[in-house]
Parts: C-alpha cells; structure tokens; sequence
C-alpha cells in the first residue's frame, strides 16, 4: 500500500471509531444505532413502528413489527400492510457488507411461514415477497415477485401502500417488461424500431441501465397511438430519445 493511500484510508477509520464510541457513549451499540435510523426512515416512509409485545394492526395501514417470532428466530422487523403480512427488514449495524446477509432473510422467510401456517396468521402472500437489508445508512430491497429478483439498493423504504398495491396485484413492473405488447412502427425509422426494440430485448433480460444510441441530426421519434398498450412502450421510447445515451433507472 502506498504512502498516499495508507494515509487518506487513516481519517475514514478514524471516523468509523468516532462514531462507534459515541454511541456506545450515548447508551447504543452500533446495531441499536442502526435500528434508530431505521425506524426513524420508516416512520418518515408512513409505517408505525412497533414492538412485538405491543403489536396493534389498527394503528395505520403499514406496521413494522420489531423482533417478530418466527419458527426460526425472531425476525428484525416483520412488515404488515392492511393488517396482512407482507415483508421482513434485516437490521445491521453501519458497515456490514448487505449483500452477504441475504440468506437470513430467506431464514426468517421460512420460519415465518411456518409460524403462520401453525398460528393462522394472516398474510399477502407466502412466501412473504418483500424483503429489504439495511443498515439505516444503506438499504438494499428484494421483491420475490420480480422474475430473477435479486436485492437491489433503493434510496428510502416504499410506503406501505406501495408494497400494499404490489402485493394485491401480484404484479411488477419488471413482469410487465417482459410481456410488452406489439409495437406500432407507423411512422418510426428503421434505426428507431431498432433502438425500441433494442431496450425492450435489454429490459426483458432484467438489464435495466441500457445505453441507448441516436444519430445525431435526426428527428425524434414520433408516436401517434392513443391507446393504453403504446404506454409501456412510451417507457423505451423516453429512453430512446435521450441524445447519446439514457439510464433506465426502473425499480
């Protein structure tokens, strides 16, 4: 390691250690930490925070359970919306590599099955669909319904109503990327039909940040359906017309 590098990592870890004894100072480890910011994100996102002692699924239409009891163990946080269950939230501290955890998840996936087969709990669906990794700092989110889901960071927890609405229908958007209905090429250039066709081809492969190509000079794609199918089209052609290249960014 260079001189340089050894000396710019110095001040990041000496941040780490900073706020690790400040909680601790203050009354928290860094997993209790990690949990205040994590209630505090999902109050602000619109659920009521509880603990499994105290659970009341009348207080709003999104409650996030802490320290559910499952089968397995107890889950960090179990997620109700409209008094049905429909997700679990694995709780780290500040600097745990989300992405090795994931496996805990599917535990608590299972042993919540179990508990409510045995218990007649009510829920959306089972296994339970939505799943998120998070350290109050990083959230990462795992939507079992997605076709090849795997966890992806997001920036906030959804509102209850979204995972709500999701749940209901059983379907994504991810889902409906893959059964995009045919094209009107009426009025579009060859090399538009080739670029639409293009993004969707990547979309329907689960490769949502695509770069898309457009000649300079050319006009900008026209398209003249009225009806409800040219919508999800609308999605490929938005990205098409960005100058050089576009990001998808559909979560």
């Amino acid at each position: 390691m260079s001189m340089s590098s050894k000396n710019s990592s110095e001040p990041r870890a000496e941040h780490a250690l900073a706020d690790t004894v400040a909680s601790v100072a203050g009354g928290l480890t860094p997993e209790q930490q990690a949990r205040v910011e994590i209630d505090r994100k999902l109050e602000a996102a619109g659920w009521v925070v509880r603990d499994f002692r105290e659970i009341d699924l009348s207080v709003g239409p999104g409650v996030a359970v802490r320290e559910f009891q499952t089968d397995t163990g107890p889950a960090d946080y179990l997620l109700y919306g409209d008094r049905k269950a429909l997700g679990t939230i694995e709780a780290k501290k500040d600097g745990t590599p989300l992405l090795g955890v994931e496996s805990q998840s599917d535990r608590y996936t299972v042993g919540f099955s179990a508990t409510a087969k045995k218990k007649g709990l009510p829920f959306w669906l089972l296994p339970l669909p939505f799943h998120y990794l998070s350290t109050g700092k990083e959230t990462y989110f795992a939507n079992r319904l997605d076709p090849d889901y795997s966890p992806r960071e997001v920036f906030h927890f959804h509102r209850p109503e979204t995972l709500i609405k999701i749940a209901r229908s059983g379907e994504t958007m991810r889902q409906h990327l893959r059964q995009m209905p045919v094209l009107n090429e009426d009025g579009l250039r060859q090399n538009q039909v080739a670029a639409i066709k293009g993004l969707e081809k990547s979309f329907a492969s689960n490769h949502l940040r695509s770069l898309a190509p457009q000649t300079m000079g050319l006009p900008r794609p026209r398209f003249t359906g009225h009806s409800g199918e040219q919508s999800d089209h609308a999605i490929a052609a938005a990205s098409a017309n960005r100058c050089s290249r576009a990001s998808a960014g559909l979560r």
